[in-house]
């Protein structure tokens, strides 16, 4: 993995569809939902660093979502949390970030314990599953179980 200036990157020498679902599985094991899913690939065709295929998945706890709106309705411009997913047949690049990263904006006192969480909870996630969630070993693609 990769930390580059506000954010993080994680390339994955998966195909973009394999390592969608994986991601997606990924998530769902570890109890955050994905929310929605959007596929910019139509809309901005050949910008995205020469990848082919471009998702951003929205994402949430629902209970950390919960307990961040029931203190703070604030922190709805706050989660989801977008992931960028890119990639071609032959590798996939997943991009994350700090929602305060990038906006400079201050989390409501009260609601920023459950979005650093959540993004704490993401980078935990996709750091730990550097050699067995999203990659399996070389030739093999995906693997089927994260934890």
């Amino acid at each position: 993995m990769i930390s580059a200036g506000i954010g993080h990157t994680r390339t994955i020498p998966a195909s973009f569809s394999r390592a969608l679902r994986a991601l997606r599985r990924c998530f769902s094991e570890a109890g955050i939902c994905v929310v929605e899913q959007l596929d910019l690939s139509r809309e901005f065709p050949g910008q995205f660093s020469g990848a082919s295929k471009c998702t951003v998945l929205l994402i949430d706890c629902p209970l950390l979502f919960f307990e961040a709106l029931a203190l703070d309705r604030g922190a709805a411009a706050f989660i989801p949390l977008h992931i960028v997913v890119t990639g071609g047949e032959e590798r996939t690049s997943i991009n994350w970030a700090h929602p305060t990263a990038i906006t400079h904006l201050r989390v409501p006192a009260t609601a920023r314990a459950a979005v650093d969480a959540l993004h704490a909870r993401v980078t935990e996630l996709l750091q730990a599953s550097e050699s067995e969630s999203l990659t399996g070993p070389v030739g093999t693609g995906v693997q089927q179980r994260v934890r």
